[in-house]
């Protein structure tokens, strides 16, 4: 296996140029938001249930402070109508986690498709 090492690429005729540091999502999660069930992740070591439609999403490396860029969707797969959303002040995003929540527009409720993302420099 070769090992390339860059802080960033382009095209071939130099447009477009990327940054691999800067650039890419660190950390990603889509699971059951109602069975706790993971179908696919990169960067997230767990998810904890803290009740109906709340989950913290424990991160497997920690970012390098709690500013990180978190992007959270939720959907029961058929009617549609939930929100994600990142939980209110006092449970503020950190470096090695983000708790979420998924609800209706008048409750707080499990979805069928959770899915977070999270951009930022690591640790």
């Amino acid at each position: 296996m070769s090992l390339v090492k860059a802080n960033s690429v382009a095209k071939n005729d130099g447009t477009q140029e990327t940054s691999l540091i800067e650039g890419l999502v660190k950390a990603w999660v889509n699971y059951n938001n109602g069975t706790g069930s993971v179908r696919d992740s990169f960067g997230v070591a767990s998810i904890t249930d803290n009740g109906a439609g709340d989950d913290t999403v424990n991160y497997s490396t920690a970012f390098a402070n709690a500013g990180a860029s978190v992007q959270v969707t939720g959907s029961n797969g058929s009617s549609g109508g939930y929100i994600g959303l990142i939980r209110d002040a006092s449970t503020l995003p950190t470096a090695s986690l983000v708790r979420i929540g998924t609800a209706t527009t008048s409750a707080a409720t499990e979805a069928a498709y959770a899915n977070v993302t999270a951009h930022g420099d690591l640790a």
